[in-house]
């Protein structure tokens, strides 16, 4: 009679827990029968004593409690799980009794009702015997087949009754039974990574498809040899969607996704179009930053390695290459558009199966596909302009005072050789010398074009893209880009034979000059660049300074590259669970450079001006085939798949470059017209080739979407180490347990959880060839032997030279909140890296300065937490807002070394501390009575000693305290709005890195505005010095070239760069109708905006740091996009 309410209890006020304990009932429930029944007729006496009147015909229920309570006083309680608060019923009463009332709008609902004391509580009403038996007998099995959207069945999907505990789950067919359905109940089919779906028991049940999920957990990811979701994997991974990279107007994909994946840095070297970019994945594990094994990841395209990697194109040296500290980037020649997807692996779990060539993590770039259905043909233009960002240096009248300012403390005369920027040169001029050469704008145009379509049996997609770049020196020099890309997929009708094609091809053309004008920007600002009738000015005042910088804007730069890339996968299912494929990839990338320096650009002062040409050649080719059986069976309620295949692959790099010198006129520079033997110099080429071979498997093992397996292995061999260690094996494991889909920690909160941990164990032999052998070779200064050149020894036979090796731990964990609104991954992980290869020396007696080798018992250990957090804030049908934030907090160290004090490093490295660690000496400020810089004198020699071993010590790491990214994306109807931030916390160099260290501020040459907060008078606390023009000397313990060395030249700074904004805006669905069209969408997109620096960075970009480098560019561009 009584029902005992454990569950939350909702009022007219709210919901209160548990009003009625349960003690309290039972012991009611063991009272008197005299006393129960006495009680009973009070509550009915009560209840018909109250009387009530509604003159509404239609309410709702809470209105009908709420206007219970307000009547007769009663409170009405019920559950919120058993009762529709908002359903409605009849009503319309006057002065009618409670209980009446109470039974007319219960009557056809399955509630009934309690009325004790002055409560009133709604329960539900149970069936009695006769009306079981009648359910029983007219109840159905209901029998059906779940799908998924193509029409593939579900194994597994849980098929259950609404409103009831009890499920069944489908078999590896998608079929079910469910026994004794009603026919008017309603069936609730879930699945993990797909949209619960409801239907109706007197439906057609024989095919009911569910939608995929848009959770980002069930996401696609596409992985080694195949593709997982983030719900499902073992692996560490990040990936960054194709639309991101598009809306990026850069050149080189890789900058569009620096601080987007944790874990990942990305450093753009140069503004120049088309420079290079460093990739770093988990730290760094070089021991020889010259000579060791290239710590770069394994870049792959479609399943083919790059032959490049990321190493520069060029030879020769331009603009681009940043005084060789950069060079052409493999990936300036790939179009944005064509990619779906850039994934990186990170752990042991996702990298192993790549075997040696894992050990500094891959990044998988994967290309868009066709899809099945209509045509439809797409067109983006984009046009917009670039900027530099100008250093704040002295103007030319704050340059005339300083100079003269550090005469007057020098008490000095100024003369025509210590001060002609002063007497023989213009001080009264306005120019801006920092403008003149990269304050130019540069213009940005691409336009890309491509067709779409397909059957069931065979898709297409056909892309044609052209870009033109130009640069912010005076001259535009443009870099063009044009590329075809074509996807083909396909399969027969019984589907046992499919084909996947992907072919692009990329000319680009580089110009450029023969260096970067922003290593100039240091000249007197002064300086004057033209003469009044508008040619170049030279040596003004007679004298030779410094040559003209828009000289070498005659000294052109051009470099012609073709990219080529190519795979074909062909697949044939031998059973249902048995497929076989095969992917067979090439990639060639060549590059033809031309470099001019016409005897124009000579200083005429140069008493025999000449001219020449520089030719080069490199050539990079990559071939790989992989056959692979892949197996996947059910087994009760968990999937087996095992996978096992192999690699066989060949590259190769080969080149040439030599220069023609003194052609009789600047016109024929760059032929071979009227050369003889004597304009023929400095020729050189090189031939190297790289063979490649292994066995891979894998193990995957999901039970019921619970537990997860993985087990990867891989035996290499390779052609780049010694015969003693041409094999190696490599291998992982991986595990998960999705503890979020055990029925026992199923709550309304945590809506996904999951915990995964791998190890494992991967290799680099990112060496370069032949190292192991014993190498001869000969050059223009090898000596002779009847007129021939001798060859001379170059290298030893090392035949125990082998992989470094990496062990990876991580252990994450992964968590949704609020239906998944919310998604946070947190992990760590640690990398050992071991065996590490250097250039160590050797006596001088043995004949060779150096020997190539694996350093034994070192290791090199790179920790850290990463974090990812991605929340949809507000989701409605006209207003979205998501938030995706990522923080990686990274720590190198030196972990193991034994006998590093008797070793060459023992100066150089500290067990314990980073491989990055500054050896600096110690800055003591300026000193308030000299106003000179001072520096400490550490070893108390009385000079001072810029050595490891000397004052120089080990004050902090390089390495970056912690960085990451914040993305909030906004939608408003047809508006869009993204904004990307990049941060970044590291000690770096600051203004000071613009100064020289032989030259003392106050001498010839511009300096940052920041030196105007200099050291004036006695007892003034600045940290400038005064400006002067004497240079102490190198042992001084004071001045310019102490402080050069010190601490003073780097800060621990914090910055914040707007990396990224998209404003969009899609036309009306109404009027792309009228206009025939799909989509139409409109938007602008800027790139590096703006920089939040502290102050000591107003003249320096932070990433680029160095003033006569060409920063990274302020881009923005319009954009138009088409679909039809």
């Amino acid at each position: 009679m009584y029902k005992i309410f454990t569950q939350k209890i909702c009022t007219l006020k709210g919901y209160i827990p548990n009003i009625l304990p349960q003690k309290k009932w039972l012991m009611r429930i063991k009272l008197t029968a005299f006393i129960l029944f006495f009680t009973l007729l009070q509550v009915s006496a009560a209840g018909l004593a109250q009387r009530l009147t509604l003159t509404q015909k239609e309410t709702t229920l809470k209105q009908l409690f709420n206007e219970i309570n307000k009547q007769t006083g009663y409170n009405v309680f019920w559950s919120p799980k058993l009762v529709q608060s908002s359903l409605k019923v009849t009503a319309g009463f006057k002065d009618v009794a409670l209980e009446e009332v109470l039974n007319q709008t219960l009557a056809g609902l399955p509630l009934t009702y309690v009325i004790e004391d002055k409560s009133v509580i709604i329960k539900k009403k149970e069936k009695t015997v006769w009306e079981n038996i009648v359910d029983r007998f007219t109840a159905d099995d209901k029998r059906g087949v779940v799908l998924d959207e193509k029409g593939m069945p579900l194994f597994g999907a849980t098929v259950s009754i609404k409103g009831s505990k009890s499920g069944v789950r489908t078999n590896a067919l998608g079929e079910f039974i469910l026994p004794g359905v009603d026919e008017n109940a309603t069936l609730l089919i879930t699945y993990i990574g797909y949209e619960p779906r409801e239907i109706s028991a007197k439906a057609d049940l024989s095919a009911i498809r569910l939608s995929l999920s848009d959770s980002k957990l069930d996401e696609i990811q596409v992985i080694a040899y195949g593709s997982t979701s983030k719900r499902l994997t073992t692996g560490s991974q990040g990936v960054v969607d194709g639309k991101v990279i598009e809306n990026s107007p850069v050149n080189n994909v890789m900058t569009a996704i620096a601080n987007r994946i944790p874990g990942v840095i990305i450093n753009q070297t140069s503004g120049v179009p088309g420079s290079a970019v460093t990739v770093q994945i988990r730290g760094r594990t070089r021991v020889d930053q010259q000579f060791g094994a290239d710590e770069s990841p394994l870049f792959i395209i479609d399943g083919v390695p790059m032959a490049s990697g990321n190493s520069n194109l060029n030879i020769l040296s331009s603009a681009i290459s940043a005084n060789s500290l950069s060079g052409i980037s493999p990936f300036s020649t790939l179009n944005a558009g064509d990619i779906e997807s850039i994934t990186v692996l990170k752990d042991a779990d996702a990298t192993s199966i790549y075997g040696s060539r894992g050990a500094s993590g891959v990044i998988l770039i994967t290309t868009k596909k066709g899809v099945a259905g209509d045509m439809t043909i797409a067109a983006r233009i984009n046009s917009g302009i670039s900027k530099a960002r100008l250093p704040e240096l002295l103007s030319v009248s704050e340059y005339v005072a300083m100079r003269k300012e550090a005469f007057r403390n020098d008490n000095k005369e100024m003369t025509n050789a210590n001060a002609y920027d002063l007497l023989l040169w213009d001080t009264t001029t306005t120019n801006n010398l920092a403008k003149d050469l990269i304050g130019g704008t540069a213009h940005f145009t691409t336009a890309d074009a491509s067709i779409s379509g397909g059957s069931v049996q065979v898709q297409y997609l056909l892309r044609g893209n052209y870009s033109r770049e130009t640069n912010v020196y005076p001259e535009p020099m443009p870099n063009t880009r044009g590329s075809a890309f074509t996807s083909l997929n396909g399969k027969t009708k019984n589907e046992k034979f499919s084909f996947t094609f992907t072919g692009s091809y990329t000319s680009s053309t580089n110009k450029s000059i023969g260096s970067d004008l922003a290593s100039k920007l240091l000249l007197p600002p002064n300086y004057r660049l033209y003469n009044p009738d508008g040619s170049l000015s030279w040596n003004e005042g007679g004298i030779r300074t410094d040559d003209n910088p828009l000289a070498v804007l005659q000294e052109t730069y051009k470099a012609k590259t073709g990219n080529l890339n190519g795979n074909l996968m062909l697949g044939y299912k031998i059973s249902q669970d048995l497929n076989f494929r095969t992917s067979i990839g090439y990639n060639t990338i060549r590059t033809n450079e031309l470099r001019n320096s016409p005897k124009s650009a000579k200083n005429p002062m140069e008493a025999v001006p000449s001219n020449n040409s520089q030719f080069g050649n490199n050539n990079f080719e990559s071939m790989i085939v992989e056959p692979q059986l892949d197996y996947t069976r059910r087994l009760g309620l968990g999937k087996l798949n095992v996978l096992v295949g192999g690699t066989f692959q060949t590259q190769s790099n080969d080149g040439y470059n030599f220069t023609l010198r003194d052609y009789s006129s600047d016109l024929l520079l760059g032929t071979l017209f009227g050369v003889t033997g004597t304009n023929f110099i400095n020729p050189n080429s090189f031939n190297s080739q790289y063979k490649y071979a292994a066995a891979f498997g894998r193990i995957s093992y999901n039970y019921d979407n619970k537990y997860l397996l993985n087990l990867t292995g891989r035996r290499d061999g390779s052609s780049r180490f010694g015969p003693n260690y041409s094999y190696s094996n490599f291998g992982a494991i991986g595990a998960g347990w999705v503890f979020s889909e055990e029925k026992f920690l199923k709550n309304d909160v945590i809506s996904f959880g999951k915990i995964r941990a791998s190890y494992g164990t991967s290799g680099n032999d990112k060496i370069g060839d032949y190292q192991y052998l014993a190498l001869y070779g000969s050059s223009a200064f090898s000596p002779t032997y009847k007129d021939s050149l001798a060859i001379s020894p170059l290298s030893l036979f090392k035949p125990d030279l082998h992989w470094e090796k990496s062990k990876k731990f991580e252990i994450a964990a992964e968590l949704g909140f609020l239906k998944d609104r919310i998604l946070v991954t947190a992990g760590w992980y640690r990398n050992d890296s071991s065996d590490p290869l250097v250039q160590y020396p050797l006596p001088t007696a043995t004949g060779f300065s150096t020997v190539t080798a694996n350093l034994s018992g070192i290791v090199v250990r790179n920790q850290g937490l990463e974090l990812t957090i991605s929340t949809t804030n507000i989701k409605k049908t006209d207003f979205d807002w998501s938030t995706n934030f990522n923080l990686t907090v990274p720590e190198n160290k030196l972990h193991k070394y034994p006998g590093l004090e008797q070793s060459s490093y023992a100066t150089r490295y500290i067990v314990g501390r980073s491989l990055n660690v500054v050896y600096i000496g110690n800055s003591l400020g300026v000193d308030p009575a000299t106003g000179l810089y001072q520096a400490q004198d550490v070893n108390n020699s009385g000079k001072y000693e810029i050595s490891n071993t000397g004052d120089l010590t080990p004050d902090f790491d390089s390495d970056p305290e912690f960085y990451g990214g914040i993305d909030n994306s906004i939608r408003y109807k047809n508006f869009g709005l993204s904004v990307f931030l990049s941060f970044n916390k590291q000690q770096t160099q600051n203004w000071m890195t613009a100064l020289s260290q032989t030259k003392a501020v106050g001498d010839i040459g511009n300096v940052p505005r920041y030196v105007l907060n200099r050291w004036q008078n006695p007892n003034d606390i600045t940290d400038v010095q005064k400006f002067t023009t004497i240079a102490q000397p190198s042992t001084s313990l004071v001045g310019q070239y102490a402080v050069f060395s010190s601490d003073a030249k780097y800060t621990n700074a914090f910055w914040v760069r707007m990396k990224n904004v998209v404003l969009s805006y899609n036309l009306p669905k109404p009027l792309i109708k009228q206009l025939n069209m799909r989509a139409v969408t409109v938007s602008i997109q800027a790139q590096n905006l703006f920089s939040f620096t502290p102050s000591s960075f107003k003249t320096t970009d932070p990433e680029s740091v160095f003033i006569t480098r060409l920063a990274p560019l302020r881009t923005i561009i319009g954009s138009l996009q088409f679909n039809f």
